[in-house]
């Protein structure tokens, strides 16, 4: 099995029109928008192995780490990269799912 469907396998897909989208930091406001966005006409998202309820997510300009709040119907956008082809929580997810798979 190639790590690429093993990987497929974690992958959920998000939507939610009827959630709040807000920033912990003032320094990533400006890709709420983005992210509101995308989470209304869903997305791919990429579950953290280590937290619950905490995903990565692929946006045209970045990937963005968030962590979902069903209780208050709330996306928090937690962290942001810009310029990295894959964020580190979907790296250590591949080399997981890598050492799953038999040789």
């Amino acid at each position: 099995m190639p790590t690429a469907n093993a990987v497929r396998y974690d992958t959920i897909w998000l939507r939610g029109s009827d959630y709040l989208v807000t920033s912990l930091n003032a320094r990533f406001a400006a890709h709420v928008p983005e992210l509101k966005l995308a989470l209304d006409a869903g997305v791919p998202a990429y579950p953290d192995a280590s937290r619950s309820d905490f995903y990565d997510v692929a946006l045209p300009t970045g990937w963005v780490y968030i962590h979902i709040r069903e209780d208050k119907r709330t996306v928090y956008l937690v962290a942001y990269s810009q310029n990295q082809t894959t964020s580190p929580s979907i790296r250590q997810h591949k080399d997981d799912a890598r050492r799953k798979i038999p040789t």
